[in-house]
């Protein structure tokens, strides 16, 4: 009994982020592994707090680490009731989360993209008190894509990445989505070429 108890730990603690309870990383991969077949279509969110090393600049890391799990606990709480249990998130690392969302074709995307706007500027209006008489805003961005029939997770993660990272460059607090960006990443790469 004790053995099965020490591996339930480990398995745990090995799949599961002890901050904010999410699961990591690897947890992410086999999730994504079993029940994201090449037949299935969805949404993947690569979500990154905006200028969180201030948090921890200016609070100290016990701070940080509070505004991490009540972003955590916020991601969890409203992508679970918009998308009814089909909404899986993980922390990747730091304060960087992936958001996987099942069974979404392209008719729903457009709605999945506005409950999104929505609930960025929602958790913009919470005063987040990460000391008992210090409250902070934070603001997140979102990089977007479509999980097409076929896709694996690395090829999915690294077009929303690419939208994420036009999130962050073009002034936080937004959510961009890949298709979106795709003319604006040749555009930049042509203006490059001519210089």
């Amino acid at each position: 009994m004790e053995n099965i108890n020490e591996y339930n730990l480990v398995y745990r603690q090995s799949r599961y982020d002890e901050l904010t309870g999410l699961g990591n990383y690897r947890s992410m991969l086999d999730y994504a592994e079993k029940e994201f077949s090449a037949s299935t279509t969805g949404v993947i969110c690569v979500v990154d707090m905006d200028h969180f090393k201030r948090v921890n600049d200016q609070w100290g890391h016990e701070s940080g680490n509070r505004a991490l799990k009540i972003f955590a606990d916020y991601l969890l709480t409203s992508w679970h009731q918009v998308f009814e249990g089909e909404a899986r998130v993980f922390r990747y690392g730091g304060e960087e989360f992936c958001i996987l969302i099942k069974d979404i074709d392209d008719s729903e995307f457009d709605k999945v993209i506005q409950k999104i706007r929505y609930y960025q500027y929602q958790f913009m209006q919470l005063p987040i008190y990460i000391q008992r008489d210090h409250m902070v805003s934070l603001t997140f961005s979102v990089g977007v894509a479509r999980w097409h029939k076929g896709d694996d997770l690395k090829s999915a993660f690294e077009r929303a990445d690419e939208a994420l990272y036009v999130a962050k460059n073009s002034g936080r607090s937004q959510v961009w989505v890949y298709s979106d960006i795709v003319g604006k990443i040749k555009n930049d790469n042509l203006e490059r070429k001519a210089e």
